[in-house]
This record gives C-alpha cells, structure tokens and sequence, in this order.
C-alpha cells in the first residue's frame, strides 16, 4: 500500500515535469519571463544577504576602533568634567563646616 503511495507521489510529480516542458514549449516566452523573475529574486536575495553582512562587518569594526577612543577620553575628560561640577558642592560644604565650628566654639566657650 505505502509503495502505491509513492509511485502516486512519484508519477504526479513526473507529470507536473511534464506539464511544465509542455508549458515551455508552447509559451517560451512566458518561459523566459518566469526565468528572469527567478533569477532576479536570488540576485536580490543575494545582494540583500551580503548588505547586511556587510552592515555587521561595519559595525563590529567601528566597535572595534571606537571604544579605545571613546574609553581614553572618558578617563582624561571625565575626571575633569566630574571635578568641576563637584566643587561649588566642595566649598558649600566647607562653608558649612566652617559655620558648625563657629558655632561649637562659641558654645564650648560659653560653659
């Protein structure tokens, strides 16, 4: 029964061949269109495939040759950039600190 089936499957499939070539020979020019449009797909799939490879290759390299970069900046700019938005806190504290020991001297020497 199974080898039944697969001659059945077999025989459709030589016969679609078949239809297909009688299809070619009766309408070669449908036949040549049907060909070009194949054709252009891979070609289309192929140039997409490899743009978007080398996208990938692009940006791996520019990850590559950036963080160096970007990592020698960050400590020579950093601690700079950081220092001087710390410094009018610095000298509030300063001040502060100045007037709390104003302060406790003033208490300590009043007893």
């Amino acid at each position: 029964m199974a080898e039944q089936k697969e001659d059945d499957f077999v025989g459709k499939r030589v016969n679609d061949v078949g239809k297909l070539a009688g299809w070619a020979n009766r309408d070669i020019l449908a036949m040549v269109a049907v060909f070009f449009m194949v054709t252009t797909g891979l070609l289309l799939y192929a140039y997409i495939k490899q743009n978007n490879d080398l996208n990938a290759r692009i940006t791996e390299e520019v990850r590559k040759q950036v963080n160096p970069a970007v990592d020698s900046k960050v400590s020579t700019a950093l601690p700079k950039a950081v220092e001087d938005a710390v410094q009018p806190m610095k000298e509030g504290v300063e001040q502060g600190m100045q007037k709390l020991d104003t302060v406790l001297n003033k208490v300590i020497n009043k007893e």
